[in-house]
């Protein structure tokens, strides 16, 4: 079976602008991008975030917000453990493509659903959010 034809794009069929987000930490982002591709593949703009292990603060990447930063294939982070940075490296150099990833600290709840309002506001609003938990 094609995974576009599962339900759940039905679901999202009305929908144009999707986050996709890692939220159990570490690299369930990339647990998503079957889901990201097959979304693109469908004309959906699709924006990837990640509730992240990185020590976030300690990357250059760009603050949005309390526990928010953006990483980009140009971020510096740490060499032994940077998933979401390894993974716009990826995006970079085998697909010439710039894919940022949203980060979120582990905060806590409150932070948390703080920095999504605001990456949702940065983004300019999306139709759906989907969580993923790899």
């Amino acid at each position: 079976m094609e995974l576009s034809r599962l339900p759940f794009f039905d679901a999202l069929a009305n929908a144009e602008t999707i986050l996709l987000a890692g939220a159990g930490g570490g690299y369930d982002i990339f647990a998503g991008l079957p889901l990201y591709f097959a979304l693109r593949n469908a004309g959906k703009t699709v924006h990837l975030a990640n509730l992240s292990f990185t020590h976030i603060y300690a990357t250059n990447g760009r603050r949005i917000g309390p526990a928010l930063v953006e990483i980009t294939h140009e971020t510096e982070g740490s060499t032994r453990y940077f998933p979401e940075g390894y993974l716009c490296q990826w995006f970079h150099e085998q697909r010439n493509e710039a894919t940022p990833i949203y980060c979120f600290d582990r905060a806590g709840a409150k932070p948390v659903a703080t920095a999504y309002r605001n990456l949702i506001a940065e983004l300019g609003g999306v139709d759906a959010v989907v969580l993923i938990d790899g």
